[in-house]
Formats: structure tokens, sequence, C-alpha cells
């Protein structure tokens, strides 16, 4: 043993004190144990704590987990490194990614390590699976005239009813929206369990113009606020107002007196002038030998109200009112308008020529519902009404066009391949593009979730028609994929069963190596690699052989190999 480790006095303490450093490190080394206990889910109506497994709309949920004490966590997905996070005193750790994740299923892994442990770690996985956020603006669905004759009103609109009712939708049961006017918080309303809601002004709205605004605030603090619904408000003038006293009352009294008796006395006029008349032509009639006992027909004005489509209800997934040109799930919506009282009206649509007649109710309105459901695609509806001689009258160029999407409908139509030249590919095709875009179709305003051989690829939202489109954020591997879809309708959750597979192949890009001239290949495709030797060409002809003289002897020769005897 070197001398070193002795004293000045020839002692073993420097041993000593090495052999209690050694068990004090190893009395030191702590066992590790980590693990996520759940996941916080900070965003839309619905928050609180997740366990493993669970859906959410919080693209950056908040890991809750335990650990030992003073340790560092660093946290996994499936694509790597997420981040880190040191555990506490009390062994409690908390996570949230700096960046939103993509839709679709996260399964996150905790690895802890500490500097008195000669290894790491791994806990157990935790799945989550997020979502599209739910939208929480609240969407104006109808707003109500009740005063007279009740209609409905648009967004700009003049009206006499001082407590309009307004209707609409939000997926955010129990949430408050709040209800301003120029700014200014005039009331609220609780969205019910549904999602539907009803407001009316209360005390009622005052003469003049109101910009009013349906507002949501989130757990977050953030403002979901509606567009500005305007309306002028326009009271009627009351009785009190008619007269400003009792002698305006008679001025007016004498006034329609005085009209009447002239409206008498030209209507006796008239009467004479007509009897004169008569008589005259009786007379003409005798003196001419003919007689005027026929009656000639009668023109009768058209005064009948013109009957109007107003608006057409989707009572479908996304309910609401459709515009014209618009997108509906409903096979069989609901088409709303006005006509003359108790007249009758036939509905039309131009696109299948299929009609049904309505009855138009005692306040001037009628409502209409297919009996059977609407074929996919476009329908365009007009109205027209019917006299009582049978004869059509209305404007028939007044169309309300809407395209019907059935559904149960879902899937994927083409393929653009952005690898080279841009192109369009059908089920069966290959492609040199490892992150091809996807095209379909699905549930409008619903989301999509894209599958490779049976196997969650990722997810998109659906646009008001029905469309999608969807690119893989990951390179896709060499080989036949088989893509499927299924969409969700957003506010049911229910799902269509899964769409027919797309085919495709994803092969390698063709690469030709830089050290080949390809030019010297391609101007000469079909001359050989090695030139062949050409035989020299002669006149004459050979001489005739004499005999055989072998070119070198010594290989025909056979010698006789002795190997040495050791």
């Amino acid at each position: 043993m070197s001398a070193g480790l002795y004293n000045d006095n020839g002692s073993g303490a420097a041993v000593e004190q090495l052999q209690q450093a050694a068990a004090h490190d190893v009395a030191q080394e702590i066992a590790l144990a980590v693990s996520i206990k759940h996941a916080e889910d900070n965003v839309g109506p619905e928050t609180g704590n997740l366990s493993a497994r669970q859906y959410t709309d919080d693209s950056q949920p908040t890991l809750q987990g335990a650990g030992t004490p003073n340790a560092i966590v660093k946290i996994y997905t499936e694509r790597g490194l997420l981040g880190s996070v040191q555990v506490n005193e009390n062994g409690e750790w908390r996570f949230t990614p700096e960046i939103a994740l993509p839709p679709g299923v996260h399964r996150f892994r905790p690895v802890i390590s500490h500097p008195d442990a000669d290894n790491s770690l791994s806990g157990a996985w935790f799945e989550l699976t997020v979502i599209a956020p739910v939208p929480l603006t609240p969407e104006i669905m109808d707003v109500r005239d009740n005063e007279g004759r009740s209609s409905w009103l648009n967004s700009g609109a003049t009206t006499d009813d001082t407590t309009p009712t307004f209707t609409g939708f939000v997926d955010a049961p129990g949430m408050t929206i709040l209800v301003r006017d120029h700014g200014k918080v005039t009331g609220s309303v609780e969205v019910e369990e549904y999602g539907d809601w009803t407001y009316t002004p209360n005390p009622a709205l005052e003469a003049g113009s109101h910009s009013l605004t349906f507002e949501i605030i989130d757990s977050q603090g953030n403002v979901h606020a509606s567009a500005p619904f305007i309306l002028q408000i326009t009271p009627p003038v009351s009785a009190q107002t008619a007269g400003a006293d009792e002698q305006t009352d008679k001025i007016i009294e004498a006034a329609e007196a005085a009209a009447k008796a002239a409206a008498e006395q030209a209507a006796a006029v008239e009467a004479a002038a007509k009897a004169a008349a008569e008589q005259a032509a009786a007379a003409e009639a005798a003196a001419s030998g003919s007689s005027a006992s026929g009656e000639g027909s009668k023109l009768v004005p058209l005064t009948s109200q013109i009957p109007t489509i107003d608006s057409i209800h989707d009572g479908q997934g996304r309910q609401g009112l459709v515009a014209p040109g618009g997108t509906s799930d409903d096979t069989m919506p609901t088409l709303r308008g006005q006509g003359e009282p108790g007249a009758t009206i036939v509905v039309r649509d131009l696109a299948t020529g299929d009609s049904a007649e309505v009855k138009v109710d005692s306040e001037g309105w009628w409502a209409w519902k297919p009996v059977a459901s609407l074929s996919e695609g476009e329908h365009i509806f007009t109205v027209v009404g019917i006299d009582e001689n049978g004869d059509e009258y209305g404007d028939v160029s007044a169309l309300f066009p809407i395209n019907i999407v059935h559904p149960t409908d879902n899937g994927i139509t083409s393929v653009t391949d952005d690898v080279g030249d841009t192109e369009t590919l059908l089920a069966g095709a290959q492609t040199d593009d490892a992150r091809p875009t996807l095209h379909g179709f699905g549930l409008p305003y619903g989301d999509i979730w894209i599958y490779d051989n049976g196997r969650l690829l990722g997810s998109g939202i659906i646009n008001g028609k029905g469309e999608w489109s969807f690119t893989p954020e990951q390179p896709l591997s060499e080989g036949i994929h088989q893509f499927s879809a299924m969409s969700t309708d957003l506010f049911s959750g229910a799902r269509t069963p899964s769409s027919p597979t797309f085919e495709l192949e994803i092969v390698p890009v063709a690469v030709v190596p830089e050290n080949i001239n390809r030019r010297s290949l391609l101007q000469e495709a079909d001359a050989p690699l090695f030139a062949e030797a050409e035989p020299a060409l002669s006149t004459t002809q050979p001489a005739e052989p004499v005999g055989f003289v072998p070119a070198s002897p010594s290989l025909l020769q056979t010698e006789e190999i002795v190997l040495p005897l050791y």
C-alpha cells in the first residue's frame, strides 16, 4: 500500500477517512420513484382533473405527479422529449407543455433522475386524446318581433317591438352569456342543458339604435363575443298622443264630417250620371233592335299577397338557419314563409321537380317539412300562390337554393402530391411524397379522424361545406398505406361509420448518382459498355495449314513434382 495513505505519524487515519466517505456515499444513495397522477383541463366549458385515456380540448394540459424530492423529471411522448421539471420538497411536480399539442392521441412518460442515484427510472405511460376546442362564441339563430303581426328580424332591421326575443346556440351548457348594448352590460342569460339559450330585453329597449352582442368569458378570462346585432327601435304612437286636447278632436271630427258629406255628394252625382248613361244605352239598344241583356267578363285585379320563403331551418346536428346557397345535413329541413292568410301555396323543388301544397294560417304564416328525406346534392326551392280560379301567382324568380349533405357521409376523395410537380392522385396510385395531403368530406363543422392501416394518424376540422384536408405531420414509411376516415359531429358527439379505404403506395424518390454522366447514357443507350475488338479484314485466301505448332510448348509439357520428405 502506498505510503501516501498514512499521516506523518505513520497511522492509518487517512484510510479510515476514505472508508467513512465511501460508507457515507452508499448511505446517501436513494431509491427513485415517479408517476403521473392526473392532468388538468383548463380550457372550454368543462374543466377539471382528467384521468388517463380521457379526452380534452386543452391543447396544453397540465400534468401533475409525484416523485423523489428534488429530483428532475423529464416528460417524453411518442415524438421525443417534451420538457422537464424539478420535483419539490414535498415530492410533487407540475408540468405544462410550452407549445400546443396537435389533435390526436398523446402518450406521456415521466423519467426521473437524481444526482445521488446511479440510474434513472421510467414511470408508467399516461395517455390523453386532444380534440379540437369547442367554440364558445354564442350564435344568434333567430330574433323575433312579437309586436302586432310577428315576424323574424335581421341585423339592421327596424322594429316597433321594444322586447324582441333572441334565441341561439352555444355548446356551453350551464355557462352564463353576458348581453351588451353598445358595450354596456344590460343583462345575462344561462345556457340550457343542450346548448340553447333565449333572451328577452328587460327592461325594454328604448327608442333609437341598439348594438347588441352576446359573449361568454371562459375560465382563462378569454372573451368569446358574437358579432353585433343592430336594431332600430321605433315604438308605436300611443293613443294619448293622437290628439293634443279636446279642441283638436273636435276639429278632426268636423273635418271628417265635411269630407264624408263631400264624398256622399260626389257619390250621388256619380250615380245620377251612371243612371243617365244606362238610360241612354237602353234607348240606343231599343232603337237598334238589339238587346243588352248579356254581361261582359269582369277583370278582377290581383290583390293577394305574394308568397315568400323567409327561412330554412336545419334541425339535424349543428342546428340553425341555412343561408341561401348554404349546406345542411338535415335531409328533412323546415321551410317557413309568408302569404295571403287562408290561401293555398305550392312549394316546388326545381332541382327534382317535386312539389307540395301548403295552407297559409290566419296570421299569414306557413311552414312545410318534407315527408321523405331529400336526396344528396343541390335543391332549389320556390313558392307560388293559387287563387280562387286555380291560377298561379307570385315571383317565380325568387329562388332559395341549398345543398343537402347526408349526415352519414364521410370519405376520402383524393390526394395531393406536392413533391416535384404538384398533381392530384386517386386511390391505388403511387407517390414519392411522404407527407401527401388527403382531401375528403364529412359532417359540416365536425371533426375528422384519419386512420392509416387501422392506426390513428391525426385529426382535423371540417368546414361548413363538409370539406376537409389533412397532411401528416411526420413522413410516412415506404409501402402501401390503407387510409380511412371517420367524422364526428361537434355538438352531438355522434360518429359516422368508417369510410371506405383509400389505398396509396409511398415509393422512394429516384436519385441519379452524381458520378454517372447522364448525357452519355442517354446519347448511346444501345451501345455496349465495353467495345468488342473488330476482326481484321483480309482480301487474300488463307494458306492451307501444313501442321500444328503449339504457341507455348511449355504449357503442353508435364513435370513430375517430387515432394521433399522430412
